[in-house]
């Protein structure tokens, strides 16, 4: 038998972290063994609402109580991909001691998605697999915006030092003059790509940064700079443009 309870608005931004204001209520469902297995955010008027584009998640567990699968859906009740992490279904096996060894994670079809499932054998609990692969995708992004910014100016500095005050058309030519160093210009690093070309007649340059794997597990910014220095993103899938919001 399940049981229900209901949180009032006054502590909802403590229970659903990052959600917003318009969530009024937050229905959880226990089991007979007091492990949460379903969240559901409702209106005032009772209506279920998407936000962070998720309505409703479902939790299963194991006769050890270990948590083994996620399923997150929209207020339709199909399977919906979780915002940056792209999944719609989150598995964990783990061994004989509970510790979790595996993650896996599968798209809203229900299939695998490519590259996504994960070996470890140091996180006992999911939330500390989570909290691992947050921080390990902030820490991407960070060193990919320095990494930007570096290349920045370091194309600045070979317009200043060079004849005709042209930019470099690529990382290489950069590493050349030394000013970036070689694994910059190898054009990999920290979970990101990183490309630079100039305009047709090397006035302009331009920088692209993007995650080889898009998402928590990666990075959730594809980043962009040009010579006016502001480094520009976007968290859809897609190359930033000049076009997109500064940090």
């Amino acid at each position: 038998m399940s049981s229900e309870k209901e949180i009032k608005a006054l502590g909802i931004n403590e229970q659903f972290k990052g959600f917003e204001d318009d969530c009024v209520s937050a229905r959880e469902r226990y089991d007979d063994y007091g492990n949460a297995i379903e969240y559901r955010c409702v209106s005032i008027d009772e209506q279920l609402l998407e936000l962070d584009g998720i309505a409703s998640f479902r939790s299963k567990y194991d006769g050890r109580k270990n948590l083994i699968e996620q399923r997150f859906f929209s207020t339709d009740g199909t399977l919906k991909e979780l915002g940056e992490l792209g999944a719609a279904i989150i598995e964990w096996q783990y061994d004989a001691s509970d510790t979790i060894v595996e993650t896996r994670f599968y798209g809203s079809d229900e299939q695998p998605l490519p590259g996504m499932t994960v070996l470890h054998s140091k996180y006992r609990r999911p939330e500390e697999f989570v909290d691992f692969i947050s921080d390990r995708c902030m820490s991407n992004e960070s060193s990919a915006i320095s990494a930007v910014r570096d290349i920045v100016v370091a194309q600045l500095t070979y317009s200043a030092t060079t004849p005709g005050g042209n930019y470099a058309p690529d990382l290489s030519t950069l590493e050349q003059s030394q000013v970036i160093d070689s694994i910059t210009a190898s054009g990999t690093k920290h979970g990101y790509t990183f490309t630079t070309t100039t305009g047709d007649d090397g006035s302009t340059f331009t920088v692209n940064a993007n995650p080889v794997v898009h998402g928590i597990l990666g990075g959730r910014y594809f980043l962009f700079a040009d010579q006016s220095g502001y480094i520009r993103y976007t968290k859809e899938d897609r190359a930033a443009t000049a076009g997109d919001p500064s940090f």
